[in-house]
This record gives C-alpha cells, sequence and structure tokens, in this order.
C-alpha cells in the first residue's frame, strides 16, 4: 500500500503485514477464530500439548518466523470450556496469565521484525499486547464495527490496533480486520 506525499510516491507506514492475537474465549472470538482460521495461516497456544510457557513462545516463535511475510497470520488461545479445564490441569492457575504474555511476547516479536497492523481479540490480551508494546497512548479512530475502533500510535514507526473485548463483532470481524 502506497500513498503520495510530496510528489513522490512514498510507502505506507501502516502497510504490511497484520498480526491477529486472539486470547477471549467467549462465543464470539471463538466463532471469530473459526472464520479467521479457513482463511489465513494460524497456530493454536495450547497448554495441553506444551504445558511450559517458555517452550510455548519458542514454538510459536517458531511457527511466526517461518510464515511468508505479507499475508495475515492468527496466533490464538482462544479456547472452549471444556479446553480451558484441560489447559488449566496442564499448565496450573497461572494458565491465563501465562497466555496473555505469550501473545504479548509475539507482539513485541513481530513489531520488531517491522509488523505494523495488529488485531487483538479480548480484553485481557488487548491489555497484554498494549502493554509488552509499551504503549500509553493512542489515537481512536473509525470504527470496523460498533465499539470496535482502529487505534493508532504517535510516533516514527506508528503500530495500528484493533483491539476488541470478547463479545464484540461480527463471525468475520478477525477477517475483516486483518485483510
Amino acid at each position: 500500500m502506497h500513498e503520495w506525499g510530496r510528489g513522490n510516491l512514498v510507502e505506507d507506514p501502516l502497510a504490511g503485514d497484520t498480526l491477529v492475537l486472539a486470547g477471549s474465549c467467549s462465543e464470539a472470538t471463538l466463532a471469530q477464530v473459526s472464520e479467521a482460521k479457513a482463511v489465513f495461516p494460524s497456530h493454536r497456544l495450547d497448554p495441553v500439548r506444551t504445558p511450559d510457557p517458555a517452550q510455548m513462545l519458542d514454538t510459536a516463535l517458531g511457527w511466526l518466523k517461518a510464515q511468508p511475510a505479507g499475508q495475515p497470520r492468527l496466533v490464538y488461545a482462544s479456547a472452549t470450556p471444556a479446553e480451558r479445564e484441560a489447559a488449566v490441569a496442564a499448565m496450573g492457575s497461572q494458565t491465563a496469565e501465562n497466555l496473555e504474555h505469550v501473545l504479548g511476547a509475539l507482539a513485541v516479536y513481530a513489531a520488531a521484525e517491522g509488523t505494523r497492523r495488529f488485531v487483538v481479540a479480548g480484553g485481557e490480551t488487548s491489555g497484554a499486547v498494549v502493554s509488552a508494546l509499551g504503549i500509553q497512548q493512542v489515537l481512536v479512530e473509525d470504527e470496523l464495527e460498533a465499539g470496535v475502533p482502529w487505534c493508532t500510535t504517535e510516533g516514527p514507526r506508528p503500530i495500528r490496533l484493533l483491539l476488541k473485548s470478547g463479545n464484540f463483532g461480527s463471525g468475520r470481524l478477525l477477517v475483516e480486520a486483518a485483510t
């Protein structure tokens, strides 16, 4: 994506890869994750399969690094009630905090590698990602859907964020935000 500036074609600083990070386990987010998995590459953070948070982060980073540039990617921890119960049995009482930490660390890695657009599903997940990225202030822009605004940071390397609470948005919200 490009824009015109001062008579020259310049690269849009917010164009490029989009990383979708989903941590909410709400019914709406589960449906949105299901739609997104059908459209672009996805990786599930599964505490049953990988109960060690450091190993989970390493595995997710390896997956993220292997993805081709220029397309949306989805990393999600969203889970059904039965999957959440199994996750807590495997990872312990700090499961939610561990998953939020991993999602935040993935955002930091992606931003360092040039990702400028993040779509984040879940209130606590949004807080973890914003905190991990060190974002203290955003400009709230247009809404993709009611109650789901795009936000942009200021500075020389702006980041565009769509932060949504779990039960907000239509079934295709993640797909529409990422493409």
